[in-house]
């Protein structure tokens, strides 16, 4: 934001024409609409925290106007991004990098395909889901031991 808008700006004074200004180089800088959507998204999270409101700190009387430009991309936009991008699918050897240079916990976040090791997850989630739920009725209805 301070590379755009060099930083000596007030706030106060901030238009439309400014954020559309970001928003370009948003898209210069960005690879993908996802990421274009999270920067917009950060963005006005500053301005509200910084602005009036419940949830605002005050530094602001008002929030800038941001413009038609300034809004996120359309779920029809993203839907289409994803699928010109296509599935991301690792290749044998890139799976045997991987596997190699793991670390433990990482290595078991990665599926192999071996029966037993999705036995064994299905096993420990269901141990899981349980123990959550008793943890639910202890606290809800105090149970003791």
């Amino acid at each position: 934001m301070i590379r755009v808008w060099r930083g000596g700006t007030l706030v106060a004074e901030f238009g439309s024409e400014d954020f559309q200004k970001y928003r370009n180089d948003l898209q210069k800088t960005h690879k993908s609409l996802e990421s274009i959507k999270s920067a917009l998204c950060k963005t006005k999270a500053v301005f509200n925290w910084a602005g009036p409101g419940i949830n605002g700190q005050g530094y602001l009387t008002r929030l800038p106007r941001y413009g038609d430009a300034f809004r996120p991309p359309s779920p029809t936009a993203l839907q289409r991004a994803r699928e010109e991008a296509g599935i991301r699918v690792f290749t044998a050897e890139q799976l045997k990098r991987l596997l190699n240079n793991a670390t433990g916990k990482l290595k078991a976040m990665i599926d192999t395909g071996n029966p037993r090791l999705k036995w064994l997850g299905e096993r420990l989630r269901a141990a899981t889901c349980e123990l959550f739920e008793h943890w639910g009725d202890y606290r809800d209805d105090g149970i003791v031991r």
